[in-house]
């Protein structure tokens, strides 16, 4: 099965009529979590982003630019209608993108803001003209609970928001079978003797996407166990 791995910069552009302050952060992975897994994701197919980095530069406007590298493509990602004060400060760390295929016109991008008081917000965006212009697609901030670590579309309409969070028996695994408009938990039991999961985003096939895997981190009070589960359906149903 042949994925695409991708790795991603990612530059962040807040808008102004002013001069801007850029500030440069460097980072190797775009997750919160102690091992090394994809997070940002360009494409229907993931992988590690050593070398991604952010530049954000400070502003007043409600535009933001986001300009995306890869070692395979290059394109924009502007004037995304942001609706959020937080949403001006993201950074590669917050920034989730995603694409059904290298040459697909579906774009997606998913901005999360930093907890506070234990909430984190969430909003997602789309593009149909390969990033060039940009509407919002929903506020999934109470749908979509944990740390997010990945965004995946594997087409126009079904895509995946996978997630970490501590202590909780659901496994923080969404989809979306309309593009983005309703998400719903995909349920995947946790095995005995292990408290909660934490999920990594799915890769697909990009020449047979009704192929693909996802990655699972089990977690118990002295051990762990990442398990990879597989689809033969497109993500409807996944097994170890």
């Amino acid at each position: 099965m042949k994925k695409r791995c991708i790795a991603l910069i990612v530059t962040i552009t807040l808008l102004s009529g002013c001069t801007n302050k850029e500030v440069t952060s460097p980072s190797t992975s775009a997750m919160r979590s102690s091992e090394s897994n994809p997070t940002t994701n360009q494409g229907t197919a993931t992988g590690d982003s050593p070398d991604q980095s952010t530049t954000i530069s400070e502003n007043k406007k409600d535009a933001t630019t986001f300009s995306s590298n890869t070692s395979e493509e290059e394109f924009s990602i502007s004037n995304v209608p942001i609706r959020k004060d937080w949403e001006k400060h993201v950074n590669n760390e917050s920034t989730f993108t995603s694409s059904v295929t290298s040459n697909s016109k579906f774009r997606w991008l998913l901005l999360t803001s930093e907890p506070a008081l234990g909430q984190m917000g969430k909003t997602l965006y789309k593009s149909e003209d390969y990033g060039k212009s940009w509407v919002f697609v929903n506020d999934v901030s109470q749908t979509v609970e944990g740390y997010v670590t990945g965004l995946t579309f594997r087409d126009d309409k079904n895509g995946w928001i996978s997630a970490t969070q501590h202590g909780t028996e659901l496994l923080p695994l969404y989809r979306t079978i309309n593009g983005g408009e309703s998400w719903k938990t995909q349920k995947i039991d946790i095995p005995e003797g292990y408290k909660y999961g934490n999920a990594f985003p799915p890769i697909f096939d990009e020449k047979d996407p009704m192929q693909g895997t996802l990655k699972i981190e089990f977690v118990g009070d002295l051990n762990t166990k990442t398990m990879k589960f597989i689809t033969t359906d497109g993500g409807e149903t996944w097994r170890p």
